[in-house]
């Protein structure tokens, strides 16, 4: 493939490759700014409809649900639907899902929105990924990818900013309301600017695999997303998890006797792909579960609002986006192992310092540790997808960014709740009896405060762990940045 703008697509045709991605990174910006948007608005959502925290908090479960559930089956799309025809699908569903949602008299309208939305959500990120990764030559994918990893890293932290300063002015509707024109102008983009660039094998649709891909890792995503209410020792959530393994077990069982799979599972088979996979969840843990753990700790130990917790972090993203992008570019030409060492080594050392900070550490050096951490999370995750993305052929594409989508979406929900479980029962265990809040009420107040920075402080350390892990993994990367044309 040349490196000029105009290319040719499946049937031929000249197309304009800038174009193109300005509309697909537009889009993918536009729907994933919008997963996070709404946090801020619960409290008002919550006296609107008369529905209660758990309730309320299924309008950001339910989107992380529904997207989970659909990346695996966004394989199966790529191969059967035009890249033109199911890009512009997707973002017509988010337009639909924005629409009802802003329009919407009572919760289960709003939260249909926000599950119609997520479905093209779902389809959109890894559609854009494997698109980048097909129209760019093997020499610019870095720099492809890390286009992709700005977006990936920014949108989501520029939604609750925004939703914040909306809600100051502005009701909760408003949300939508003002993503709903970028999103049509999107499409509008999208009708001249897309075109068909990813081949089509046709496979046929698998019923059985659909099932069993959306049950299996619904009631997988579900069962960690619900155990923070249901405790680790409910047998509900075994149950689940028990279900879910089954579900997903056959499915993955029935994917290698299919001539034409939903999900081709076999190139996990591909050493430096399945290594890569696992190195890049290990980075989605520590990028997803200590974001929730350290804006509870903003907020319930400095005191900070949700609004000042997410001016305090959108530093770390703006730094992550950065490093996206040079690290994608240094990544063509000098490979991921160096990168992705240094990256997990900023990433301990910013969760070392977290495990020091109490009630007074001030607002500079809170922004500032987390900026390191999220500059090792940039170095770490776009050049090591990317050497695993290129240890497969073009034709496989479609399947290593849905497999390598679905162990992040998990990776993510298991880390956010074992963290927060770490921090809940190391909280409880300190906390001091309740006979001494009664005889000195500020013993009591500074002894709480202590047990509560004791559980962030092992939530921090556990995801230390967890990067130390993704350092000795890195290792047995190769030192080349070789590729498989094909």
């Amino acid at each position: 493939m040349n490196r000029s703008n105009e290319l040719l697509d499946v049937h031929g045709r000249k197309y304009n490759r800038m174009l193109l991605v300005l509309s697909l990174l537009l889009g993918s910006f536009t729907t994933f700014m919008t997963v996070t948007m709404l946090i801020n608005a619960f409290p008002s959502l919550m006296n609107d409809f008369n529905v209660s925290a758990d309730t309320v908090e299924w309008l950001t479960n339910g989107t992380m649900l529904v997207m989970g559930i659909m990346v695996p089956i966004s394989a199966f799309l790529m191969n059967r639907v035009s890249t033109k025809v199911l890009y512009l699908s997707a973002m017509a569903l988010f337009i639909v899902g924005l629409s009802l949602s802003a329009v919407a008299t009572n919760f289960t309208v709003l939260l249909i929105g926000r599950l119609v939305a997520a479905i093209g959500t779902g389809i959109t990120a890894p559609l854009v990924q494997t698109t980048l990764l097909t129209i760019y030559p093997v020499n610019e994918r870095g720099m492809a990818m890390g286009l992709n990893g700005l977006i990936v890293a920014l949108a989501p932290a520029v939604g609750p900013t925004l939703s914040g300063w909306l809600l100051l002015h502005y009701s909760w509707r408003m949300l939508f309301l003002s993503v709903l024109p970028i999103a049509i102008v999107v499409f509008l983009l999208a009708l001249f600017s897309v075109r068909d660039v990813l081949e089509n094998t046709h496979p046929s649709l698998d019923i059985v695999s659909i099932i069993e891909s959306s049950a299996g890792f619904g009631l997988l995503l579900y069962a960690f997303t619900e155990v923070a209410t249901w405790g680790w020792e409910n047998s509900k959530f075994y149950v689940y998890l028990v279900i879910s393994l089954i579900l997903i077990y056959l499915f993955g069982w029935r994917q290698f006797k299919l001539d034409k799979p939903v999900l081709d599972l076999s190139i996990l088979k591909s050493g430096r792909f399945l290594l890569t996979t696992i190195i890049v969840a290990i980075n989605y843990i520590a990028m997803v579960g200590i974001e929730m753990v350290f804006t509870l700790y903003i907020q319930t130990i400095r005191g900070e609002s949700a609004f000042h917790a997410g001016l305090l972090l959108f530093p770390g993203a703006i730094a992550v986006a950065i490093t996206s992008m040079i690290s994608g570019r240094t990544f063509d030409k000098v490979g991921a192992k160096g990168m992705g060492l240094a990256g997990f080594i900023l990433i301990i050392l910013g969760g070392l310092s977290m495990t020091k900070l109490d009630s007074s550490s001030s607002l500079i050096y809170i922004m500032a540790i987390y900026a390191v951490r999220m500059i090792g999370i940039g170095l770490v995750l776009m050049p090591i997808t990317t050497a695993g993305m290129n240890s497969l052929t073009i034709d496989k594409m479609s399947h290593g960014t849905s497999i390598n989508n679905t162990f992040r979406q998990v990776a993510g929900s298991i880390g956010t709740a074992v963290l927060m479980s770490i921090l809940t029962n190391e909280t409880k265990s300190n906390m001091p009896v309740k006979h001494v809040l009664t005889r000195t009420p500020l013993l009591y107040k500074r002894l709480a405060e202590t047990a509560e920075l004791k559980g962030y402080h092992l939530a921090f350390l556990f995801c230390v762990f967890f990067c130390v892990v993704g350092v000795a993994l890195v290792l047995f990367l190769p030192n080349d940045n070789s590729v498989k044309e094909g």
